[in-house]
């Protein structure tokens, strides 16, 4: 009895244990199924099933520790949170990818990991997280073999660079992303290449922008690419609204929104009825403009910041251009939040510039003041960025040329070297004296030679600093001189006294003529010389502009000679031919009178000659000049410094005849 029992016990306890481990099985085995169903969901786009499906992988996989399946779902899980705009939420979970796959052999999913960890930084706004996680990525790539990975994470950086206006890097980085990638694949390709024209567009080169997006415009023809395609119409509406083609670019624009809407892809509506609205809008049609911005899917709360950014620029412009106050006042402080969290000098400029107009129209001039402040500084930010990426060109191009130099010294070393062995085996003991006496006098040659090389290099390197220096004192100069003619401009609508108010003005035009002399001088190549061809025909734009004679049909005629004149010369230059085409202006065409002005500048026998004539009215009645004028007082001053004498004649019209010797020209 007691053997039965033992039997029966042992057979009872085996069945224990084998249905143990068939459980156990079946739990391993649930995970696997689970995975398959997943993916299978996947590939039909139900995404709402998908979701539902790895909650539960990520939960069997932590209570079955199956490391493999939990990696995969939370991975899965981040994605759907990232592609959904939840950025937080997703960190959360690549950070805890990033600790499982840190010791593990999956290299190529840690890289892919740290990619998107820079991505969702980058689209919070983040960009310096953003370029330490890019930077951790690329690292990473000479340890994963060529794939698709290389050129995603090398146009993520260019992508970055793009939003950081660091624009040479960004086509450094684009041009790297489109070689990498096999002509066979028609979707990358599309994408690069408008990723491509995009920061092209940021350099204002259009032509080349235009030529990149109708490649990509090409590789996307696929039907299987709507989205790609419909990002490509919405770059193309674009670049058509900047070229004035309003027609084409209402065409791409209408293009992108049928494309999306067939896709039901509900987050990409924003992007392409902002688009649709922006171009109604440039076309003069607000109204129908509004109607697109309405359709925008509520709330925006879960789109990127770029996406958010334009659509609020878009919904000010129209608001602004529709008298919409109330909106207006409603959109700003959430805009303003929104542009400074995004950190993008180029929108930071297209936002204060949309602000600017909106206080200017409302004639609110404190805020007209603070934003106008506000857009000079991102201005400023924006040309010290140019002037870094011009410094890192410089930089590159010399450790260039220092490489290319110890490779030719070297080859010369060795030729020489074998010349002095042949000769040796020759004349070693006839030339061993001679051999020391020229090896001495070498190495003292190749000291001084280095010396003075290095000395020059120093002279380089101190010559293009002072250039850089004055380059930015000018440009600060012109910002100033700026800044005091808007505020001129500001006091002036505020003051009703008529002659009062011509007094501001033509200080306001004097002061801009001052700017724009600084202006070319930052923009050419010599910093100690003025163009006197191009100065003189942006200063006659300032003025016609100044006066508005666009509508009193009054016409200039220059003949100005292709001359370079020193600062201290065109500065003063400058002043009295803004004086004397204002007086032609204000005195020579009463009534709205037709005319002409002639302006003449030429250097003959080492003397400078002016003539600005007008056939206007003249000086009929006297034929005398008022001298007591502060514009007649001031030309004789500028005169009598620079050794000038001057001609007045009153037939038909009036002419100023201007003689200069003490003249100075660009070096």
């Amino acid at each position: 009895m007691n053997r039965l029992s033992i039997e029966g016990i042992s057979v009872l306890f085996i069945i224990i244990i084998h249905s143990l481990v068939t459980v156990a099985q079946s739990d391993s085995n649930r995970c696997a199924r689970l995975h398959d169903r997943y993916e299978r969901t996947i590939r039909i786009h139900n995404y709402a099933l998908a979701k539902k499906q790895v909650d539960t992988l990520l939960k069997w996989a932590l209570a079955d520790s199956e490391s493999k399946y939990y990696e995969n779902a939370a991975i899965s899980r981040a994605n759907f949170h990232f592609y959904a705009g939840e950025y937080r939420e997703a960190n959360k979970l690549y950070f805890t990818v990033l600790r499982t796959l840190k010791n593990g052999e999956n290299v190529k999913q840690y890289c892919q990991t740290l990619s998107n960890l820079g991505i969702a930084h980058q689209n919070m706004g983040n960009v310096d997280s953003s370029l330490y996680y890019h930077r951790l990525a690329q690292k990473m790539l000479p340890r994963i073999p060529i794939s698709s990975l290389h050129t995603s994470v090398t146009n993520n950086l260019a992508i970055l660079f793009n939003r950081m206006a660091m624009l040479d890097s960004a086509i450094k980085y684009n041009i790297l992303a489109i070689e990498g990638v096999d002509e066979s694949d028609s979707a990358s390709l599309a994408t690069l290449n408008s990723n491509l024209a995009s920061t092209l567009k940021e350099t204002g080169d259009t032509n080349n922008e235009k030529k990149y997006l109708l490649k990509a415009y090409g590789f996307a023809k696929s039907p299987s690419l709507p989205l790609t395609r419909s990002d490509i119409c919405f770059k193309l509406a674009y670049h058509e609204k900047n070229k004035k083609n309003m027609p084409k670019a209402i065409a791409y624009a209408r293009e992108c929104v049928e494309l999306v809407e067939k896709s039901r892809q509900k987050n990409r509506l924003l992007n392409a009825y902002t688009c649709l609205a922006n171009m109604l809008y440039n076309d003069g049609r607000p109204t129908e403009a509004l109607v697109y911005l309405n359709k925008v899917p509520q709330p925006i709360a879960h789109q990127s910041l770029n996406i958010k950014m334009s659509y609020y620029l878009s919904k000010l412009a129209i608001a602004n251009a529709l008298h919409d106050n109330k909106t207006v006042l409603d959109i700003l402080p959430i805009a303003e939040q929104t542009v400074d969290n995004l950190g993008h000098p180029i929108t930071k400029r297209n936002f204060y510039e949309t602000a600017l107009k909106f206080f200017t129209r409302t004639k609110d001039y404190k805020n007209e003041v603070a934003y106008l402040k506000k857009l000079v500084a991102v201005r400023d930010s924006l040309q010290s960025l140019k002037h870094q990426n011009f410094t890192s060109d410089l930089e590159a191009k010399y450790q260039s040329v220092l490489k290319e130099n110890e490779i030719i010294s070297l080859t010369m070393s060795e030729e020489q070297n074998s010349a002095l062995i042949e000769r040796q085996r020759f004349f070693i003991l006839l030339l061993a004296a001679g051999i020391g006496g020229v090896g001495l006098f070498l190495f003292i040659t190749q000291r001084q030679k280095r010396k003075i090389a290095q000395q020059h290099e120093a002279l380089r390197i101190a010559n293009a600093d002072k250039d850089l220096l004055l380059r930015e004192i000018h440009h600060r100069v012109k910002n100033n001189l700026q800044v005091i003619s808007s505020l001129l401009s500001l006091q002036s609508r505020q003051i009703d006294d008529e002659s009062i108010k011509l007094a501001i003005d033509e200080g306001r035009s004097r002061v801009r003529s001052m700017a724009l002399i600084h202006q070319n001088l930052y923009q050419a190549d010599n910093l100690t010389g003025v163009h006197v061809q191009s100065y003189l025909h942006k200063l006659i734009e300032e003025i016609i502009t100044t006066y508005n004679v666009k509508n009193r049909n009054i016409n200039f005629h220059h003949q100005i000679d292709d001359i370079n004149l020193d600062v201290d010369t065109m500065i003063p230059l400058g002043l009295i031919i803004n004086e004397l085409i204002s007086n032609c202006l204000k005195h020579a065409f009463p009534d709205k009178r037709r005319g002409n002005i002639m302006v003449k500048l030429k250097e003959n026998d080492d003397l400078l000659q002016l003539i600005i004539k007008d056939d206007g009215v003249g000086y009929q009645h006297n034929r005398k000049v008022d001298q007591n004028t502060f514009g007649s007082r001031m030309i004789e001053a500028f005169l009598s410094k620079m050794n000038g004498q001057v001609v007045y004649s009153f037939d038909n019209g009036t002419a100023v005849s201007i003689q200069i010797k003490d003249y100075k020209k660009a070096a």
